[in-house]
């Protein structure tokens, strides 16, 4: 998304905002509180070595995959889609640590914005120095091997994936520019970082293979191509990239009756049709700022953002039942966050009123409403 935050942290606004978001706000504050006690690891911080020899390099193990029960190694390993190796969750790779990171940053950020406590902005702010700007701890700009099948590859372009954490902690870094927390030289260094990803993004090969992708990897793919053009100022790209998500990934992947089918396909189809579609709320987000509707885009025969939206809004709140695999807990409260954007893009629908009829907590999923919150 990659907004500017535009309000001031005083008092006022933040027990305005807390007045709004109780829930979620009280939810934050308990999770931050809980964090602070908690240490960052960083990528050098895992047992395992990355085939580059440098620990620097993020790695990750394909979380799908399990040992081969039919050969002798264990290799190659092969795909249980949905169900998670535990072996993917250990401290010999990367991926616990790194959402750790993730999530000591967001919730911290939005603490401080809660409290202006600055305890809670030195932590996130640490937490991110740790992870992309200290030269003893910072990770590589690659992903060259996130999720690797062993016996398989060193690495997979679906590894591309976990780039999206990175689109969370742009969020809570404009949550941070004012608290003194995160510095100048700071700034720089993520910058640099930044434009390093971009360029590998781009032009490596794992990233030419992704950007072909024709499910959520593909649009999740151009979510970070447009948002790191926006935060490097390639304008052109960005828009670019928004303006073809029309036909590449919106056409493509929504029919007319809204249902999403390689979502559909999924283990867990309910989870994944939620995180495209997510993923297109936000292209459409960012096509606001560069004159490119993509919130009203709507292909020959049908179809389009608002159809895949009103296809999963029943489900969500209660009025039809789930009846694809979803070999998970159906969560409703996955939709939220869609179905809020959603009711300031599209004013003459029933979004708003939709929203109360989701859980209780299901505010707290929507952590960029608290970032963003501009007081009445």
């Amino acid at each position: 998304m990659a907004a500017v935050c535009a309000c001031a942290d005083d008092a006022t606004n933040r027990e305005a905002l807390k007045q709004a978001y109780p829930n979620a706000s009280a939810e934050v504050i308990e999770k931050a509180d809980k964090l602070l006690s908690t240490s960052v690891k960083t990528v050098m911080d895992k047992s395992a070595t990355p085939p580059s020899g440098d620990k620097h390099d993020f790695l990750t193990l394909s979380p799908y995959h399990w040992p081969n029960t039919s050969t002798v190694d264990g290799k190659p390993y092969v795909m249980r889609d949905g169900v998670v190796n535990p072996e993917a969750e250990t401290d010999k790779y990367d991926r616990v640590a790194y959402f750790h990171m993730s999530d000591t940053v967001e919730y911290c950020a939005v603490a401080w914005r809660l409290s202006g406590d600055a305890k809670y902005a030195e932590k996130a702010a640490g937490a991110l120095r740790a992870w992309f700007v200290s030269p003893e701890t910072r990770m590589s700009p690659n992903l060259n091997y996130a999720q690797f099948v062993p016996g398989v590859n060193k690495g997979s372009r679906t590894g591309i994936i976990r780039g999206m954490t990175i689109l969370d902690l742009i969020d809570a870094l404009r949550v941070l520019e004012d608290s003194g927390a995160w510095k100048p030289e700071d700034e720089a260094a993520w910058n640099a970082w930044l434009a390093d990803f971009s360029k590998w993004l781009s032009e490596s090969d794992l990233g030419k293979a992704e950007s072909k992708a024709l499910n959520n990897h593909g649009t999740w793919y151009d979510v970070m191509v447009a948002t790191f053009a926006m935060e490097g100022g390639n304008i052109d790209l960005a828009r670019q990239t928004v303006r073809d998500a029309a036909e590449k990934r919106i056409a493509k992947q929504i029919r007319p009756d809204g249902k999403q089918p390689l979502e559909l396909a999924r283990t867990k189809s309910w989870d994944y049709s939620v995180m495209n579609l997510d993923a297109m709320v936000r292209l459409a987000m960012l096509g606001r700022r560069l004159d490119c509707d993509l919130w009203n885009y709507v292909p020959d025969g049908g179809g389009g953002i608002r159809a895949a939206l009103d296809y999963l809004l029943p489900f969500a709140t209660g009025d039809r039942e789930w009846e694809m695999k979803q070999i998970e807990a159906f969560d409703p409260s996955r939709l939220y966050p869609v179905v809020r954007r959603a009711a300031a893009a599209y004013p003459d629908g029933p979004y708003t009123e939709a929203l109360a009829k989701f859980p209780a907590d299901a505010e707290a999923v929507a952590m960029d409403h608290l970032m963003y919150f501009k007081p009445d």
